[in-house]
């Protein structure tokens, strides 16, 4: 077993599949807090996260590791015949989700350059489709393994790209 660390997750790889588990955010944002305070950004920082309310967005920001659990979850189940994602085994507790392990692309591999190349030139700017490590293998094609955002996979399925 392996255990890698995303933004919102903590990903324990096992043999043939990988378990994500939302991070607790519970100092960080605090020291956060206060620097921005200290700044004068906390409106601009909060309103990063949703843009109709404070509360909304204090709420995505402490859930936003159960919340992009969810939405792969979801996402995966609703579209089981959409090939450009890795689908969803399963979601236990509304909060740990199971997932196929495959080969995640490397930064060196001449086709992620190339296809990053594509995504560039196409104008795609979500950052989670500009990392090589949010994309593995399956059977020889390149998919999208870490889609927890409306905003990514919108980019996937706008595009249709992969």
């Amino acid at each position: 077993m392996k255990i890698e660390q995303g933004g919102t997750r903590v990903i324990f790889i096992f043999s043939n599949i990988v378990v994500k588990i939302p991070k607790l955010k519970v100092i960080r944002p605090f020291i956060r807090f206060f620097h921005h305070l200290i700044n004068r950004q906390v409106e601009e920082k909060l309103m990063a996260f949703d843009q109709t309310s404070v509360v909304k967005a204090i709420l995505r920001y402490f859930l936003s590791g159960i919340i992009a659990n969810r939405f792969e979850h979801y996402y995966s189940k609703k579209h089981k015949n959409f090939d450009e994602i890795i689908h969803v085994y399963g979601l236990c507790f509304g909060m740990i989700l199971i997932q196929k392990r495959v080969s995640v692309v490397e930064e060196e591999d001449e086709r992620w350059k190339n296809f990053l190349r594509c995504l560039i030139k196409k104008g795609i700017k979500d950052i989670d489709l500009l990392v090589a490590r949010n994309f593995g293998w399956d059977n020889g094609k390149m998919k999208v393994l870490d889609y927890g955002r409306i905003e990514t996979i919108r980019e996937v399925y706008k595009l249709k790209f992969l």
